[in-house]
């Protein structure tokens, strides 16, 4: 780093101090107005426990109002420079809209959505960009005595890339694990040789011959060997577009950790994700060189 970035550092580093000690007295206030305010009610003392109850939530209000503007601020300043040492662009206030991510054919339509920090680059010259998306379902729910409440059902949350291919493929949709699909007409579930990778994934597909001949053995062993480095993801391939959502990515922002180790941290997760998406698409990019030369 060059000094001027070393004393931008220095100054979010102290910001993240100062911050983190507000944080937790909040936190404290909180919790012992709360506690306080359970005692008072507990004794019939409406006007105290009212009293303890409000201080409580407002220093919960205050408490997270705290978190997510240094979390923001730190993603800010931090995440730019990590994705430029790796040649991408990201942007904070950024993100990928509801229509591009449904169109990836993975995803049930939301009742909320949520997406923020667009990274762009490119894979092998297929340019890509990515987001953290967040999608939930909400719905009444009746008890058993008659009475309703508002529940919130996450469908996904993790990280979103659509990348630009020269592949033009009928539908093809990988899922990982347990993940409800919208519609699958016009497609019929596959079954493949390997019973590893049939164990840690469904396929679903337009077109049987087409899928077979790009999801080779080589390809699932690709497949299987994400699975293991990253956890559950899915993919689809539509026309010249694929598709890769890998659960649970957002990259937390510890602020009990020093400025630097959350620089590290963040480099580190990054790496092994766009590396990983980049063999995944490398792999893809392989088959298909070999499907145009006839040999599948």
């Amino acid at each position: 780093m060059n000094e001027m970035d070393e004393l931008a550092l220095e100054e979010l580093e102290q910001k993240r101090k100062n911050t983190y000690r507000n944080i937790k007295l909040f936190g404290f206030i909180s919790i012992l107005a709360s506690a306080l305010a359970f005692i008072a009610y507990m004794s019939d003392k409406t006007a105290l426990w009212i009293g303890l109850a409000s201080l409580g939530l407002a220093s919960s209000v205050i408490l997270a109002y705290l978190y997510n503007t240094i979390e923001k601020e730190i993603a800010d300043k931090i995440y730019q420079p990590i994705f430029r040492e790796l040649n991408l662009e990201f942007e904070y206030q950024k993100n990928l809209d509801l229509e591009e991510v449904l169109s990836s054919g993975l995803f049930e339509k939301p009742d909320e959505y949520n997406s923020d920090g667009l990274i762009k680059g490119v894979f092998l010259d297929f340019p890509f960009k990515a987001s953290n998306i967040s999608l939930w379902e909400v719905r009444e729910e009746r008890d058993s005595e008659g009475n309703t409440r508002t529940v919130r059902h996450l469908i996904f949350s993790g990280r979103l890339y659509i990348i630009d291919t020269p592949f033009n493929k009928k539908k093809i949709i990988i899922t990982s694990g347990y993940h409800n699909l919208p519609s699958t007409e016009g497609m019929q579930k596959t079954k493949l040789e390997s019973g590893e990778f049939n164990k840690l994934f469904r396929v679903f597909a337009e077109d049987q011959v087409e899928v077979r001949k790009v999801l080779t053995p080589n390809v699932m062993e690709r497949f299987i060997d994400l699975r293991k480095r990253v956890g559950k993801f899915h993919v689809s391939i539509i026309e010249n577009k694929v598709y890769v959502a890998i659960e649970k990515r957002k990259i937390k922002i510890k602020i009990n950790k020093p400025v630097k180790e959350i620089i590290e941290h963040a480099k580190h997760l990054a790496e092994i994700e766009i590396e990983s998406v980049s063999s995944l698409i490398n792999t893809l990019k392989m088959q298909e060189e070999k499907i145009k030369r006839g040999l599948f």
